[in-house]
């Protein structure tokens, strides 16, 4: 994504934990004491956890899109055995190869970067973490000079299979809290066995707490008040108690917890009681419907000498009943879709932030072609000056031709001429030669004239006409 910031001096603090672990009273002491929980929304109070969950919208929703990608649903838990048995199998882990979109880890890069540059201490959590570590493992990576503390809030299995029992009657049974607590707790362990910096634990236990929160504060650089706990830690909402059970879970817990080994041992009578209880309160609640429709069954043969009303009564009462299980069967029926639907407004969110980065790159898209637009102006004006130029470099080349031709036959013309003119030198020539001849014949003969007695009698007479008076 570009050169981006160094984080020196920044400290991000990742809440690690299991569903139903105490991670939004950890949250809500760490946003108390200082740390930042980003600009963003935070999911608000429900009847299961009437202070807030202290959890950020947007990075909650990006987790549910990953967990869903990896494992196939998005939900606290799986909404079927199906589900529920692939997660079991797989203990939480990725499919081998299994790839992040590049979309989905430059999203989560930005919303971190928010949070990160909200304060000198930020954080956030989401029981989904855990199992979608491999991707903020990632994201993480590309944040340089970033101190990270990953934050491990641990509850034991039993407090928590019995609160998730009790939360949603009927649809998380008391074993399945303990597997899942059991899947989360595995790759928990994981990161921390592999994590080579600073990490903080924090026990969900009334004896400990206090003690866990003071150390967790200083190793994350946060300041400790006293006063912050007994503000937000209500009691009331505490509605089970730790138990040992004996169960897989037990040990791993024991083990992140940082609790003396081999305590899983203890305690299978009093567990024993607790699974009785606990299977007696989940069957009643299962099966009340079914009672309920037997014991109208018994009245109905006990009364059926009533009389026609009685029958009547009881015709509504069945077309009542069977109305009421449609009705059940409409609302769970619609509560799907309202869930679908939120996933899909979701990713309608999330299409839409990138249809306005897609506009974004479109208007950028449109000034390149306006300014390769004008550069082509610019071109076609320039091919047309060339084009002209080149109209006027043919003229004068086709000019330049014809004056050539000319010259050649001014030089041909010339060639004639000047072969004339051989032709008549060498008549002059021939001609000198005579003359030559003839000149020095005369020559001769003039000699020969000069030495006769004549020409000696002409020059004595010339000289004397020389010295005689001028006659008027």
């Amino acid at each position: 994504m570009g050169n981006q910031p160094m984080y020196e001096g920044k400290t991000l603090i990742i809440v690690l934990s299991m569903h139903r672990s105490g991670s939004s009273m950890t949250a809500a002491v760490l946003q108390r004491l200082g740390t930042s929980l980003g600009p963003f929304p935070l999911l608000g109070a429900d009847p299961h956890n009437k202070h807030g969950h202290f959890e950020a919208a947007p990075l909650v929703r990006l987790d549910r899109h990953v967990q869903r990608l990896a494992f196939g649903f998005s939900e606290d838990v799986p909404r079927s055995n199906k589900q529920l048995r692939r997660l079991l199998a797989r203990q939480g882990r990725w499919r081998p190869g299994q790839a992040v979109p590049e979309p989905m880890l430059d999203e989560g890069e930005q919303w971190l970067r928010g949070l990160i540059e909200s304060g000198p201490v930020s954080g956030f959590k989401d029981p989904r973490v855990p199992l979608v570590w491999p991707f903020w493992k990632q994201v993480i990576a590309r944040l340089d000079g970033l101190r990270v503390v990953p934050l491990f809030v641990m509850r034991s299995p039993h407090e928590i299979a019995m609160s998730m029992f009790a939360r949603g009657p009927g649809k998380v049974s008391y074993a399945t809290g303990l597997d899942l607590a059991l899947v989360h707790m595995k790759r928990m362990r994981e990161i921390r066995d592999t994590w080579q910096g600073d990490r903080a634990l924090v026990r969900f236990d009334s004896r400990t707490l206090a003690e866990d929160l003071r150390r967790a504060a200083a190793t994350c650089g946060l300041p400790w008040r006293d006063d912050v706990l007994d503000d937000v830690y209500d009691q009331s909402c505490k509605h089970h108690e730790p138990v040992v059970v004996a169960h897989e879970a037990q040990a791993v817990f024991e083990d992140l917890a940082e609790l003396p080994s081999g305590t899983a041992t203890f305690g299978k009578e009093q567990l024993a009681r607790l699974q009785h209880d606990a299977g007696l309160r989940e069957t009643i609640l299962q099966r009340g419907w079914a009672g309920l429709r037997k014991e109208v069954d018994r009245l109905w043969k006990e009364n059926q000498d009533a009389g026609s009303e009685v029958e009547r009564l009881g015709h509504r009462l069945q077309d009542a009943w069977r109305e009421n299980q449609e009705a059940g069967r409409h609302i769970a029926h619609m509560a799907g879709e309202i869930d679908q639907a939120r996933l899909v407004n979701e990713e309608v969110q999330l299409l839409a932030r990138q249809l306005e980065e897609s506009w974004s790159q479109n208007d950028r898209a449109q000034r390149q072609i306006r300014e390769l637009e004008d550069h082509l102006a610019q071109a076609r004006e320039e091919s047309e000056q060339a084009r002209e130029e080149s109209e006027q470099a043919a003229r004068l080349v086709e000019r330049f031709v014809l004056e050539l031709a000319q010259s050649r036959e001014q030089c041909h013309q010339a060639e004639r001429e000047i072969e004339d003119s051989r032709k008549q030198s060498k008549v002059r020539q021939r001609a000198q030669a005579e003359d030559q001849r003839r000149i020095l014949q005369l020559e001769a003969e003039l000699a020969l004239i000069k030495g006769s007695r004549t020409w000696r009698a002409r020059n004595r007479i010339m000289a004397a006409m020389h010295h005689l008076p001028l006659v008027g």
